[in-house]
């Protein structure tokens, strides 16, 4: 429908733009997740441990360098 072929007040309805109801809620199902083996599942959580045992080691030697900065700071000043 074309805007200027609507008369003022008038709206025009959900069915007009997507087709049919079934069609609307065709295209907002949410996706599922995809299906995974146990062996599968395993390796994605020893990779996720994996991941944050990198991410908690930088952040300690993050803060073994800021530590060491500030002590270097403070002997210069």
């Amino acid at each position: 429908m074309k805007p200027d072929t609507l008369k003022p007040g008038s709206k025009p309805t959900t069915k007009k733009f997507f087709g049919s109801r079934e069609k609307y809620l065709h295209y907002n199902k949410p996706s599922s997740p995809p299906i995974m083996s146990l062996r599968e599942l395993e390796e994605a959580v020893l990779a996720g441990g994996a991941a944050a045992n990198a991410v908690r080691d930088y952040e300690r030697k993050l803060q073994e360098m800021n530590e060491e900065k500030k002590v270097l700071d403070c002997k210069l000043a």
